[in-house]
């Protein structure tokens, strides 16, 4: 369409006089969409505002240019006036995901709860308003509404991965519900027998192709890029490795994207493949005619996971390792890599899975960023830091705390995560310190206890740690990438080592770098490791400088070490297999 002939026309149109005023806005809205359309958000905006008064279309065109320039203020301001005129659910609900992202938690939660009741049916506000829950501890609140979302649309498999991920964070959730809500998953996949690709599980030859799949190949800071990158270059010459993109546009994290933007690309011997366009069967043909002997799913049942793919089994042997060490649920999946700290007998039952232990630990954090060096700035405070996810966060943790506070007079704790950029949340989490304390009969001065919030220069927040003395881990559901970096840091780390998977990641990183002693067994010790580490801050420093040092000379610290381990578990895998 000649864009540029149109707009000639139409401002010439608007100078002949008597044009009446609802046809010059008709002019407007035309110019708007003509100059957006020839790239010139500038010009489009300038005539979507010259209209007068503005219609809900125009609010509309308005709230998206603004969004296209990043100006969120306005965005948001002109989506409410486009939701006074007409409130349309789509848009409440882009709005509701919008602050979302914006940390406006009261503001989205609001939103899903006014979307919900004018449509009790809209299964993704029920789905999104249980994730704004468990950010406010609200875990078992939240499990309803997964439920809900199920009831209204069963096949939604992603609420369902939504559910069981949910389960993990509440410490009194039966480890045989789990697994039987974990088994369940599978028959949601329905995937016939028939279908499925590789029904020899042998494998022959002394060349192995291994594959890996995941959906964040193209994030160099995403989680499980900083455990997997350095794998793919450093096996031997007896593996040919494959990696497989299968982002989802379905999900609002990984969408799919350009084969050049992956970082796998840049590395030598490893073949690449963006297969984010095709569906999960035609993928797992796809790897099938590719024929790999090993194929390692990288993404459990966190958001965008496309696990659907393993079940068409394009691989003799399948196995499932670093996004999360609990059962996926499937029997497609042959094996789960975990270490020593992790395995249980108790563990092995409740996983469809077989475990398979590697001896020195099952992490190695290597970074694709640069992690600053170990620095110390001078405080005067003992500063305690937990710089975990805030979903990990409950009642427990925050009286752990509060008696760490009490038992340590100088000791300030700070927490930090995206999260707390939401004025709301810091409050709500303010008062949850409050509330428990005095049920502790404990004289908390809140002022002891600082919030941070989100930073895009990550660089910046590493550099906290020089202001840290002793990193708190949370529990149930421990950090990983969290406390791999507070000990990068230099920074001792403590832990409450429990029975469930999630509850033994923080011991499993300890153990691998010969730290055990900083590994609690029951509340009670979790404070004394804390108090005792904090005794003597002479001391403590000679320990982070000998932290540093350790870390570079353990699996977790380095890839030469891993790869021999790792290894050696897949050549045992294939022996044993065959």
């Amino acid at each position: 369409m000649d864009y540029q002939n149109l707009i000639k026309q139409t401002l010439e149109a608007i100078k002949v006089p008597g044009v009446p005023i609802k046809v010059i806005n008709q002019y407007y809205q035309n110019l708007g969409f003509y100059y957006y359309n020839i790239k010139n958000t500038t010009l489009a905006l300038n005539f979507y505002l010259k209209v007068n008064p503005p219609d809900f279309s125009t609010y509309r065109s308005i709230a998206a240019l603004y969004s296209e320039k990043n100006d969120n203020i306005k965005r948001i301001f002109y989506t409410e006036k486009c939701l006074e005129l007409n409130y349309d659910l789509n848009i409440a609900y882009d709005l509701a995901i919008f602050y979302t992202s914006s940390c406006m938690f009261h503001e989205a939660y609001a939103t899903y709860q006014t979307i919900l009741s004018i449509d009790p049916k809209y299964t993704n506000a029920y789905n999104n308003q249980a994730d704004i829950l468990c950010h406010l501890m609200n875990h078992k609140t939240a499990i309803q509404n997964y439920e809900k979302a199920l009831f209204l649309e069963p096949s939604r498999i992603d609420i369902y991965s939504n559910l069981l991920m949910t389960n993990y964070y509440i410490p009194s959730f039966s480890p045989t519900k789990r697994y039987e809500q974990s088994i369940k998953f599978e028959s949601l996949l329905n995937v016939d027998p028939a279908e499925k690709l590789c029904i020899e599980k042998r494998v022959f030859g002394d060349k192995i192709k291994i594959g890996y799949l995941g959906y964040d190949f193209d994030k160099e800071k995403h989680p499980i890029t900083c455990f997997v990158n350095h794998i793919f270059g450093r096996h031997t010459k007896r593996y040919d490795v494959y990696c497989y993109q299968v982002a989802t546009g379905s999900s609002s994290v990984f969408h799919p994207k350009e084969n050049d933007t992956l970082y796998t690309t840049n590395i030598p011997n490893v073949t690449t493949k963006n297969l984010s366009k095709l569906n999960d069967k035609e993928i797992a043909i796809e790897i099938y005619n590719d024929k790999i002997d090993i194929l390692v799913e990288l993404m459990h049942h966190t958001a965008g996971n496309r696990l659907k793919i393993l079940s068409y089994r394009p691989a003799p042997i399948q196995m499932s390792y670093c996004a999360f060490p609990g059962t996926t649920g499937l029997n497609d999946i042959d094996f789960k890599i975990v270490d020593n700290e992790i395995y249980s007998k108790r563990i092995q039952d409740v996983s469809t899975e077989k475990l398979i232990a590697m001896p020195r630990g099952f992490h190695c954090y290597f970074p694709l960023y640069k992690i600053p060096e170990m620095g110390y700035i001078k405080h005067d405070t003992i500063n305690l830091c937990c710089f975990n996810n805030t979903k990990k966060i409950n009642p427990i943790m925050i009286e752990l705390w509060i008696h760490l506070l009490r038992r340590i007079p100088s000791a300030h704790l700070y927490l930090r995560y995206a999260q707390y950029s939401s004025t709301y949340l810091v409050e709500f989490y303010k008062q949850q310190f409050i509330n428990i304390a005095k049920k502790l009969y404990v004289n908390l001065d809140i002022s002891r206890v600082h919030f941070i919030g989100y930073d895009a220069n990550y660089n910046n927040i590493l550099k906290l740690y020089h202001n840290m003395d002793i990193f708190l881990d949370t529990w149930p559901y421990n950090g990983t990438t969290v406390i791999c970096e507070a000990l990068n840091m230099a920074i001792p780390v403590v832990t409450l080592k429990g029975k469930g998977p999630q509850e033994r990641m923080g011991a499993s990183l300890l153990a691998s770098i010969g730290r055990s002693q900083w590994i609690a067994k029951s509340r009670e010790e979790y404070i004394d490791i804390a108090v005792n580490l904090c005794r003597d801050k002479i001391s403590l420093l000679k320990i982070r400088v000998a932290l540093k040092n350790k870390i570079k000379k353990t699996i977790l610290g380095d890839p030469d070490i891993f790869i021999q381990d790792y290894e050696k578990l897949l050549a045992d895998v294939i022996k044993n297999h065959n």
